[in-house]
């Protein structure tokens, strides 16, 4: 209560988990019942993309308290939107007293400042195991230059009920940039799909307009492009959009500081690793593209790139050095058990939260569930391995350059 006359005090938060005990981190949410739940709140009303004001909490896996903020909260996400349990991000507002929250919330993560987070269902989890992006985004960490998304499972409660396990990710826009390359805030051109989300166009359609207009295979032309790309980076971005067979390539986000190159992040890779056969050449070659429902020029930018000796020489030796390394299957499918285990005790209370509008209804289905994913983890590694030579059209000589080391 606030009493006329009074200065009000900071509000103060704090929950209390008396009955439930939490092998991992939990996120509590507090808000007017009305703007979150009931007939009209925004967890209530998949179409809704109204912001309400909340209270978080966070506290980490032994029960001590973490930080805590008000923030504005919205749903996320598109189609996973009609799943019964929500993608929620968090928007800190300087007018709530902080504009960023400084707390290490991702373990061996240097970054501490965060404008935004997202609380994420797992997407449309295909497989039904939870772990699909996060597992395709850890198995990168600490591999290869490249933005992409940090996770930590977390469990959450709204409004003091126990909401089920979501995955705290960060949010992949102008603020990441901000905050992990130490950029002033309206010094970044950030891109969503084909459509420009802070700043301008401009130098993006100028970029496309050149490369689509010269011959690549022109070293002068190509040196260009250098100085507008940055190279190695882009590289990266397709050899793990290729080999991991990403089938929603609409997901594209790319952006380009005042002093910098132009960058793309790796972010959704629900529906990628979804069929061990899916021809992972596909983003350097002609033809369609799986389920790019807004596809921009960054793919036609990458086959015309194809075509220049250099860039070709730099593409297969990357992703010759990952296919041995990165994306090796007994790499990743510990990576697999690591996270599983990670959240093996929370499963449960998970599936009792939401049952078979999960898709998963025991911890017998979700232990198989993960066994068929490694499953098919291994059959694509081989797969690969297989079929190199031939979807890049490469000679005997060639493919001995590149992958003849490759057992």
């Amino acid at each position: 209560n606030v009493i006329d006359g009074l200065i009000e005090s900071e509000v103060t938060s704090r929950t209390y988990i008396v009955s439930d005990k939490h092998d991992i981190a939990v996120m509590s949410i507090s808000g007017k019942y009305s703007d979150l739940l009931g007939g009209s709140g925004i967890i209530t009303n998949y179409t809704s993309n109204a912001l309400k004001k909340v209270s978080a909490e966070f506290y980490e896996s032994d029960g001590s308290f973490g930080v805590e903020f008000i923030s504005d909260m919205k749903l996320s996400g598109m189609d996973s939107r009609k799943q019964p349990q929500k993608s929620m991000s968090l928007y800190l507002r300087k007018e709530y007293g902080l504009q960023t929250v400084s707390y290490p919330f991702f373990d061996n993560y240097n970054l501490t400042k965060f404008d935004s987070l997202l609380l994420r269902n797992a997407g449309e989890d295909p497989r039904r195991i939870r772990l699909q992006d996060a597992v395709q985004t850890r198995v990168l960490k600490g591999q290869m230059d490249i933005d992409m998304q940090e996770y930590r499972p977390v469990a959450v409660y709204i409004n003091d009920e126990y909401y089920g396990m979501l995955n705290l990710r960060e949010r992949m826009n102008e603020d990441y940039v901000v905050n992990k390359y130490d950029i002033e805030k309206g010094e970044t051109n950030f891109y969503k799909y084909a459509t420009q989300q802070k700043g301008n166009t401009d130098e993006y359609k100028a970029l496309v307009n050149y490369i689509n207009s010269h011959n690549m295979a022109n070293s002068e032309y190509y040196e260009y492009v250098k100085s507008q790309v940055d190279i190695q980076e882009l590289i990266n971005y397709w050899v793990v959009q290729s080999y991991f067979g990403n089938t929603d390539l609409g997901n594209i986000r790319y952006y380009k500081t005042s002093n910098g190159k132009f960058r793309w992040m790796i972010y959704d890779q629900d529906w990628s690793l979804w069929s061990s056969t899916t021809s992972f050449a596909y983003p350097i070659k002609g033809g369609s593209i799986p389920a790019a429902t807004a596809l921009d020029s960054s793919v036609n930018i990458s086959r015309k790139l194809y075509q220049n000796s250099e860039y070709k020489d730099l593409y297969l030796t990357t992703f010759a050095k990952h296919l041995k390394e990165t994306f090796n299957d007994t790499r990743m499918n510990k990576i697999v058990d690591e996270l599983a285990k990670e959240v093996e005790n929370e499963m449960p209370k998970h599936i009792s939260k939401w049952g078979s509008a999960s898709g998963i209804t025991s911890m017998n289905v979700w232990k198989n569930n993960l066994e068929n994913y490694k499953t098919m983890i291994s059959k694509r590694y081989k797969y690969v391995k297989q079929n190199v030579k031939q979807q890049f059209g490469l000679s005997e000589e060639e493919y001995r350059k590149y992958f003849g080391d490759i057992e």
